[in-house]
């Protein structure tokens, strides 16, 4: 069983190295949509990750979470280094 294949896919089509610059393009598009030149790098990664659980799973409920989970903490983080919402 490859890791990486969709459930469900058939044998054939496009190759493995196709898929991964398809995951690599989508991560640095998501990256770069999000504007952060800083954090492009870690961005990139997230948007890779999830373009690989789109890819395996078929769906995007599972990365919608994962999104909204991932900037939860990145806003906590902040609001915790700001003293909270009132200064």
């Amino acid at each position: 069983m490859r890791v990486l294949t969709p459930i469900g896919a058939r044998p054939g089509g496009h190759g493995p190295s196709a898929w991964r610059v398809r995951w690599c393009s989508d991560g640095l598009i998501f990256g770069l949509a999000h504007g952060e030149l800083v954090q492009l790098a870690g961005l990139a990664t997230f948007g890779a990750i999830l373009a690989v659980i789109s890819y395996r799973t078929g769906r995007l409920g599972m990365n919608m979470v994962a999104h909204a989970s991932f900037n939860l903490v990145a806003v906590l983080s902040i609001l915790s280094s700001r003293g909270g919402l009132i200064h």
